[in-house]
Protein backbone atom coordinates (compact mmCIF):
# COMPACT_ATOMS: atom_id res chain seq x y z
CA UNK A 1 0.00 0.00 0.00
CA UNK A 2 1.67 2.92 -1.50
CA UNK A 3 0.92 6.36 0.52
CA UNK A 4 1.35 9.58 -0.82
CA UNK A 5 3.59 12.25 -0.23
CA UNK A 6 1.37 15.06 -0.22
CA UNK A 7 -0.84 13.47 2.82
CA UNK A 8 2.58 12.76 4.90
CA UNK A 9 5.06 15.41 3.37
CA UNK A 10 8.03 13.85 5.58
CA UNK A 11 7.17 10.66 3.19
CA UNK A 12 9.74 9.90 0.18
CA UNK A 13 8.15 9.12 -3.06
CA UNK A 14 7.03 5.26 -3.55
CA UNK A 15 7.99 4.16 0.20
CA UNK A 16 5.43 2.68 1.91
CA UNK A 17 4.21 3.83 4.90
CA UNK A 18 4.91 0.80 6.87
CA UNK A 19 8.57 0.50 5.73
CA UNK A 20 9.35 3.83 6.64
CA UNK A 21 7.91 3.87 10.44
CA UNK A 22 9.58 0.30 10.66
CA UNK A 23 12.90 1.65 9.38
CA UNK A 24 12.83 5.40 11.60
CA UNK A 25 12.14 3.60 14.53
CA UNK A 26 14.58 0.83 13.99
CA UNK A 27 17.26 3.20 13.19
CA UNK A 28 16.27 5.35 16.39
CA UNK A 29 16.53 1.86 18.75
CA UNK A 30 19.53 0.50 16.54
CA UNK A 31 18.07 -2.59 16.03
CA UNK A 32 17.12 -4.12 12.80
CA UNK A 33 13.47 -5.90 11.13
CA UNK A 34 14.95 -9.40 11.89
CA UNK A 35 16.11 -8.68 15.42
CA UNK A 36 12.43 -7.08 16.60
CA UNK A 37 10.44 -9.87 14.79
CA UNK A 38 11.88 -13.08 16.69
CA UNK A 39 10.06 -13.75 20.02
CA UNK A 40 12.69 -12.66 22.14
CA UNK A 41 11.54 -10.45 25.06
CA UNK A 42 14.59 -8.36 25.43
CA UNK A 43 13.77 -5.11 27.00
CA UNK A 44 14.94 -2.86 23.97
CA UNK A 45 13.67 -4.65 21.11
CA UNK A 46 9.75 -5.01 22.63
CA UNK A 47 9.89 -1.34 23.42
CA UNK A 48 11.12 -1.16 19.68
CA UNK A 49 8.12 -3.44 18.51
CA UNK A 50 5.79 -1.63 20.51
CA UNK A 51 6.31 1.69 19.00
CA UNK A 52 6.23 0.84 15.64
CA UNK A 53 2.77 -1.38 16.75
CA UNK A 54 1.52 1.75 18.14
CA UNK A 55 2.77 4.04 15.11
CA UNK A 56 1.45 1.37 12.72
CA UNK A 57 -2.29 1.43 14.20
CA UNK A 58 -2.33 4.91 15.15
CA UNK A 59 -1.50 5.94 11.25
CA UNK A 60 -5.41 5.07 10.81
CA UNK A 61 -3.77 2.73 7.21
CA UNK A 62 -3.79 -0.27 9.34
CA UNK A 63 -5.89 -2.53 11.50
CA UNK A 64 -4.75 -4.30 14.56
CA UNK A 65 -5.21 -7.83 12.52
CA UNK A 66 -2.83 -6.38 9.66
CA UNK A 67 -0.63 -4.96 12.32
CA UNK A 68 -0.42 -8.33 13.58
CA UNK A 69 0.43 -9.94 10.47
CA UNK A 70 3.56 -7.62 10.20
CA UNK A 71 5.13 -9.32 13.28
CA UNK A 72 3.48 -12.62 13.50
CA UNK A 73 1.34 -11.50 16.09
CA UNK A 74 -2.18 -11.76 17.36
CA UNK A 75 -3.75 -8.37 17.02
CA UNK A 76 -4.60 -8.59 20.93
CA UNK A 77 -0.57 -8.34 21.25
CA UNK A 78 -0.81 -4.92 18.91
CA UNK A 79 -3.96 -3.80 21.35
CA UNK A 80 -1.16 -4.61 24.22
CA UNK A 81 1.55 -2.60 22.57
CA UNK A 82 -0.67 0.16 21.91
CA UNK A 83 -1.48 0.52 25.78
CA UNK A 84 2.00 -0.21 26.54
CA UNK A 85 3.19 2.80 24.19
CA UNK A 86 0.41 5.17 25.87
CA UNK A 87 1.54 4.11 29.13
CA UNK A 88 5.04 4.61 28.80
CA UNK A 89 4.16 8.14 27.29
CA UNK A 90 2.54 9.47 30.13
CA UNK A 91 4.74 8.50 33.02
CA UNK A 92 8.74 8.08 31.26
CA UNK A 93 10.60 11.25 30.50
CA UNK A 94 12.80 8.78 29.05
CA UNK A 95 10.26 7.00 26.74
CA UNK A 96 9.13 10.18 25.30
CA UNK A 97 12.82 12.03 25.09
CA UNK A 98 13.09 8.47 22.71
CA UNK A 99 10.08 8.81 20.67
CA UNK A 100 10.15 12.59 20.15
CA UNK A 101 12.94 12.39 17.60
CA UNK A 102 11.30 9.54 15.80
CA UNK A 103 7.54 11.51 15.67
CA UNK A 104 9.91 14.89 14.39
CA UNK A 105 11.42 12.93 11.24
CA UNK A 106 7.92 10.80 11.08
CA UNK A 107 6.46 15.00 10.72
CA UNK A 108 4.13 14.12 13.34
CA UNK A 109 2.56 16.14 16.16
CA UNK A 110 4.91 15.65 19.42
CA UNK A 111 1.22 14.80 21.36
CA UNK A 112 0.93 12.00 18.82
CA UNK A 113 0.83 9.73 21.38
CA UNK A 114 -2.05 11.68 23.52
CA UNK A 115 -4.59 11.19 21.12
CA UNK A 116 -4.49 7.55 21.33
CA UNK A 117 -7.72 6.26 23.04
CA UNK A 118 -7.81 2.39 24.51
CA UNK A 119 -11.07 1.44 25.44
CA UNK A 120 -11.00 -0.01 28.66
CA UNK A 121 -13.43 -2.64 28.85
CA UNK A 122 -15.96 -2.70 31.96
CA UNK A 123 -18.03 -5.93 32.78
CA UNK A 124 -21.14 -5.60 32.26
CA UNK A 125 -23.49 -5.48 35.28
CA UNK A 126 -27.05 -6.96 35.03
CA UNK A 127 -29.51 -6.05 37.16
Amino acid sequence: MIQSYFIFPGLPQGMPLDELIIKTVCGAYDTTYEQINCKCRRREWCECRQVIMALLYMSGKFSLAKVGLKFKRDHATVLHAVKIAKDLWDSSFDFRAKVIPILKKLNLPDNHFEKVYVKKITPKTTS
